[in-house]
């Protein structure tokens, strides 16, 4: 598989990501720029490319675990709620460290058909509280992972005026269906 395209812009290394990229490849690129140094902006377009940065950020951290790294990262939208607009994806290194038990926390599920405002205000309004937040998607497919990027990216936004800022671990959840 082809890794993803890399554009030089200033201080950090940027990768593209499409519908038809390979997470694996994408995951191996973000993991191989982070360990060299300053980690990547991954850009991507539209409800499928978003699932596939998504993926592949979750599946980074997993390759960086051996490197005692991990990493997190920023949603931003260049165009808030219009389904193709540009995202960015500011990605955070830091050293691997045990995760203490979250102090409240708090689970918010998005569906394909959540809107995306109302999801950013719950989310919004638990982080004022000082929950940590889950967002779980309760469906497959990128149109519930595009909901929840766009709700936590809303829900940054409507933060900005209480200088309250967060960053989001994707990762894979295992269900077992009996």
């Amino acid at each position: 598989a082809n890794p993803p395209p890399v554009v030089e812009d200033g201080e950090r290394r940027k990768l593209k990501v499409s519908t038809t990229s390979n997470p694996k490849s994408v995951a191996g690129s973000i993991a191989h720029i982070t360990r060299a140094g300053e980690p990547p902006i991954v850009l991507a377009a539209g409800a499928n490319s978003v699932n596939q940065a998504i993926k592949a950020v979750a599946i980074a951290r997993k390759y960086l675990e051996q490197d005692n790294l991990t990493i997190s990262c920023q949603p931003l939208f260049r165009k808030e709620g219009e389904i193709n607009s540009s995202l960015n994806l500011i990605i955070i290194k830091s050293a691997l460290t045990p995760s203490p038990e979250p102090t409240n926390p708090f689970e918010i599920k998005v569906k394909r058909d959540s809107k995306p405002s109302k999801t950013a205000g719950a989310i919004a309004g638990k982080v004022r509280e000082g929950n940590q937040v889950t967002v779980s998607c309760i469906n497959l497919g990128a149109l519930p992972v595009y909901c929840a990027i766009d709700s936590i990216s809303r829900a940054r936004v409507y933060l900005q005026r209480d200088n309250i800022d967060f960053t989001i671990v994707p990762e894979f959840v295992h269900v077992t269906i009996r």
